[in-house]
């Protein structure tokens, strides 16, 4: 599964473009509040409402592209001027500032084009955000993708045709959403162990094959359940 080029991202009409703004703009934006404490601290009402102005653009409602690029813009000064001096101590966060102040620079530009309304405009700056959003989230940027030019071609969407709010969330017979079941994990820690040992280690694994799947494309995994099937001691070195 290739990524999404800019070619085929001027297949989508405009609105279609905006909608795929959003869900990527919502992926990139959720990554970066799991990493970052400046994210936390003083982005996640600003960049949250960049996104939604730019789903509700999707729509085709009218948003307050002044005020939410005023606000995207002081957030990004602020957070640039703190990615530039944690560079200059050797801060190791200082790659994630600076991720994030990209990410709002883009975030801007999305919803500058869509009050501009040139489609060009727009898909340059969707396309921005697209290829961000790439290296971690590619099999569900192919599917949104997918789904919008799907719909573009056998409804007939125009430029001015809004997306339903609820689209993405449609399920449909032909739904090309991967499922990849369930996965169980045998895991055996030390006699002496302690609960919270055990617990820290089962979330490490965890971690780490979520951050394995993400590299090869995925979304992420989702835990909807923990059974504890069997607890069998077994000497440290292994069964004898």
């Amino acid at each position: 599964m290739h990524n999404v080029s800019e070619g085929e991202i001027l297949q989508l009409p405009k609105l279609a473009l905006v909608s795929l703004a959003a869900r990527c703009a919502r992926l990139e934006a959720r990554e970066l509040s799991e990493q970052s404490i400046v994210m936390m601290m003083w982005g996640t009402s600003v960049l949250d409402d960049g996104v939604m102005a730019i789903a509700r653009a999707a729509n085709g409602q009218e948003i307050n592209a002044a005020a939410i690029c005023d606000k995207i813009e002081k957030f990004r000064l602020r957070v640039s001027k703190t990615a530039y001096e944690s560079g200059q101590t050797g801060d190791p966060d200082s790659p994630i500032h600076a991720a994030l102040a990209d990410f709002a620079e883009k975030l801007e530009a999305i919803v500058r084009a869509i009050n501009g309304g040139d489609v060009n405009e727009v898909s340059s700056s969707v396309s921005a955000i697209v290829a961000r959003v790439h290296r971690r989230n590619a099999i569900r940027v192919r599917q949104d993708f997918d789904r919008l030019l799907a719909a573009t071609k056998a409804e007939g969407w125009t430029g001015e045709t809004p997306v339903p709010p609820d689209f993405f969330d449609r399920v449909t017979d032909d739904s090309d959403s991967l499922d990849f079941g369930g996965l169980s994990l045998t895991l055996s820690f030390p006699n002496d162990a302690t609960d919270e040992e055990m617990d820290d280690l089962c979330l490490e694994w965890i971690h780490a094959l979520n951050n394995a799947y993400r590299e090869e494309g995925g979304a992420g995994f989702t835990i909807d359940d923990l059974i504890i099937e069997c607890e069998k001691p077994v000497p440290v070195g292994g069964p004898k």
